[in-house]
């Protein structure tokens, strides 16, 4: 538990707060850790890999969104993508917040400023020292006109700090295990479209692995514990003509429509973080895709809009129902 953080008073619920349920498919699986997942307005939630008990960690206040959730390495911490309830703004904008590892005591660690700046997609440094995560923002000019936009990983001290930026132009960070190897998707500001990248875990060494003109969008890139393969969402086929641009404005209120986890259809694919062929692992056409490995990177969760589920070797067994967007992370403790 980190020292900074005080108990915030008034509209959060901080308890679980619901009657367990059970996820019957984790049944027989072997599986250990916990699974955490977010619900958009719904809050936090945790699925027990070995028993599949439910339950609900955090119940927002109304009006409130969150979006993203990484477990510290040692599993006493919660970086927590979250938008306060914004009274009659029409923008949702997430800031970093810092919870303890029950989902308790969350208060913010890093605040957007201006109407655009939003972060999302927080993930730990192997030695849980710092918090990577997306920084999305637009600048206008005094005559209210698109000076730039910018599109990021930064980086801050998980005891407070200023966000230090790691990679420009790139967003959704994930790092294997050892914290040796970082994914990210680099982001394109001429077609506003992302290609899948590799890196060390400082950012230097960066190359392609899959080329922005490969699918429409990609969304949630998720690097294996052994930094071997990378999980990721994708919309649309994987061979073919480049994507149709898109105007910034359709990227930024995509973005706000859709918590940053895509508007097509997409379906889940892994491919060797060396390069090659991804291979596609589901069929199912569907919206809000994100992933996440188990500890031991034998399996993959996988949740869109409608269900959480986990890889078997064959049919993925169905956890519970996920009617909201949102984020997992699935830890061992």
């Amino acid at each position: 538990m980190k020292l900074h953080r005080v108990l915030l008073a008034g509209g959060f619920v901080l308890a679980a707060c619901s009657t367990p349920s059970s996820a019957e498919g984790v049944v027989g699986l072997g599986l250990s850790g916990r699974l955490l997942y977010t619900q958009g307005p719904e809050g936090l939630w945790q699925i027990d890999m070995a028993s599949g008990e439910i339950e609900q960690l955090w119940k927002l206040p109304e009006g409130g969104q969150l979006t993203g959730v990484a477990v510290s390495p040692d599993g006493l911490d919660l970086a927590l993508s979250y938008a306060p309830p914004r009274g009659e703004s029409p923008f949702i904008r997430s800031d970093l917040y810092l919870a303890n590892g029950d989902g308790s005591n969350p208060a913010p660690l890093l605040e957007h400023r201006g109407l655009y700046e939003t972060f999302d997609y927080p993930t730990w440094s192997a030695d849980g020292q710092w918090i990577y995560l997306s920084r999305n923002d637009v600048l206008i000019d005094e005559q209210q006109s698109i000076r730039a936009i910018v599109v990021d990983i930064v980086r801050v001290p998980a005891g407070g700090g200023a966000p230090d930026q790691v990679i420009e132009n790139a967003e959704q960070p994930s790092f294997s295990a050892d914290g040796s190897r970082l994914a990210f998707f680099r982001f394109n500001l001429e077609t506003y479209t992302r290609g899948l990248w590799i890196a060390n875990g400082d950012g230097t060494d960066a190359r392609e692995v899959v080329s922005d003109t490969t699918f429409p969008d990609l969304l949630s890139p998720r690097l294996s514990p052994d930094g071997e393969t990378i999980a990721f969402a994708a919309a649309g086929p994987p061979v073919g003509p480049p994507p149709t641009s898109r105007s910034l404005w359709d990227w930024l209120f995509g973005v706000e429509v859709a918590y940053a986890h895509g508007l097509l259809p997409s379906d889940f694919w892994t491919v060797p973080s060396a390069g090659g062929q991804p291979t596609q692992i589901t069929q199912w056409g569907t919206d809000g895709t994100v992933l996440d490995w188990s500890p031991d990177g034998d399996r993959l969760a996988l949740m869109h809009l409608g269900g959480l589920f986990v890889t078997t070797g064959g049919e993925p067994a169905f956890l519970t129902e996920t009617p909201n967007h949102g984020g997992i992370d699935w830890s061992e403790g």
